[in-house]
């Protein structure tokens, strides 16, 4: 039994999120990307394997056999960890930083061995990017760790993660229509999001009865608010400490409230750096992973910048 996500391409005519530090990744429209990685069927049907929060597809890159994380705040269509995958020819790009605090050098190369993803390949991936991740290699347990799958390869797509529908995976080939029974529930919020970056897509919600600014990255294993919000919370008595992420008390609050959707917040954790929103710290923003689509359905409309939530 495996969960799935569906891709359908919206051209009609169709947890890593990285701080950048370089001076020119800082300035809007600074980075660069891949070309020759995106979906390459109308629908896309990958099984996934979720390890401690984390949403991984298995894939192969030249003769090296692993896993990808999907991660939607990796602005990357594609990030390659070095540690397993040889590139030649690379040269300096930036210094990133993660989410929960670890520095690393972001190199490019100007091509490739040919990746595969469920009978799918890519031979002519050129300007792609990688770092040593063996960091994150060794600190989830989640190997052989082949890189990231990132928010440009769904550029102008229709992303549904659906984390709580279990359905059973059989060549693992792409399938050519979406069927009927793997179509998600009712549909509880659809919200429209702001964002200069498809990697940061930022909407409003309510925590209990406090509006907060919600950012939805696939590549956090729970939920994180910025340390000073947090000491805010239990000081009033609105959180309590709950059980424990790695090494990180985590803490259960007011639920979180999208339209009809009421979302239990039982993984709350304070983040070791300012949450910010165009490079200022912003206090009220709640970033939400694996919290929210191991509950809930997510239609992601890149195109359109749309959220709609869903039953299972």
């Amino acid at each position: 039994m495996r969960l799935h996500l569906f891709i359908r391409a919206a051209l009609l005519g169709a947890a890593l999120a990285l701080t950048t530090a370089s001076a020119s990744a800082q300035a809007k429209n600074g980075l660069s990307f891949e070309t020759g990685f995106a979906p390459a069927q109308d629908l896309t049907v990958w099984p996934l394997d979720i390890s401690q929060g984390y949403p991984l597809v298995r894939g192969q890159v030249g003769s090296v056999k692993g896993v990808f994380m999907l991660d939607t705040g990796t602005p990357w269509g594609l990030l390659l960890n070095r540690a397993r995958v040889d590139l030649p020819d690379t040269r300096f790009a930036l210094n990133a930083k993660t989410g929960s605090g670890q520095t690393f050098e972001v190199v490019r190369a100007t091509a490739m061995p040919p990746v595969v993803l469920h009978g799918q390949a890519w031979t002519q991936v050129a300007s792609v990017h990688a770092a040593d991740l063996s960091f994150l290699e060794q600190g989830a347990g989640i190997g052989p760790f082949l890189g990231f799958i990132g928010a440009n390869f769904f550029a102008d797509t229709v992303l549904t993660l659906d984390y709580a529908r279990r359905v059973q995976a059989d060549t693992g080939a792409p399938l050519a229509a979406l069927p009927p029974e793997l179509s998600g529930g009712t549909v509880l919020a659809q919200v429209r999001y702001r964002s200069d970056s498809p990697a940061f897509p930022v909407f409003d919600a309510l925590l209990g009865a406090t509006p907060v600014r919600v950012m939805l990255d696939t590549g956090n294993r729970g939920a994180t608010v910025d340390a000073g919000r947090l000491s805010d919370l239990r000081n009033a008595g609105a959180a309590q400490a709950f059980g424990r992420l790695d090494a990180a008390t985590t803490y259960r609050t007011m639920p979180l409230q999208i339209g009809m959707l009421v979302l239990p917040m039982l993984d709350l954790v304070a983040s070791d750096e300012p949450l910010k929103l165009d490079g200022q710290p912003d206090p009220g923003l709640l970033k939400v992973g694996y919290t929210l689509p191991k509950r809930f359905g997510v239609t992601w409309n890149y195109r359109l910048q749309t959220l709609s939530f869903f039953e299972p």
